[in-house]
């Protein structure tokens, strides 16, 4: 399967958002003390997230499998696929979001801390695993 224009899109939106939130740096609670970079780090990760699950969606799409009812059925479909290993990295991500868009009132400072100084790399993981699948 050849990378096709929309998950090539999307793979560069998810490099953007990604370099967006390594320019902050290492970040910490009295940063996000400041409201506006505590919303703009919550949006962008939701949006990368969001970005990992529309290429799932798409990959199922491509392979001829059934719509996924939900984000998480969308990714245990990509596992399915052989696209990725297990769900385990993902699961937390789709926590993440599910924290942003369902608890949109408040999303711990710890757990917005924890995703960029120690997990933008699962990304740049599922990245990976996405352009080796697509080339093989």
């Amino acid at each position: 399967m050849k990378v096709n224009g929309v998950i090539s899109g999307k793979l560069k939106n998810l490099d953007t958002v990604l370099s967006r939130l390594r320019s902050l740096g290492a970040v910490n609670e009295q940063q996000l003390e400041d409201w506006v970079l505590h919303s703009a780090i919550e949006r962008n990760l939701q949006v990368a997230v969001e970005i990992v699950i529309d290429i799932c969606h798409r990959l199922n799409s491509l392979s001829g499998r059934s719509p996924a009812a939900s984000a998480r059925d969308a990714v245990e479909g990509s596992v399915k696929l052989g696209v990725l290993n297990s769900t385990d990295t993902l699961s937390h991500m789709l926590g993440l979001r599910n924290l942003v868009v369902h608890r949109y009132e408040y999303v711990e400072t710890q757990i917005l801390i924890d995703m960029v100084n120690n997990h933008l790399n699962d990304f740049d993981d599922f990245r990976a695993k996405v352009l080796d699948y697509v080339s093989s």
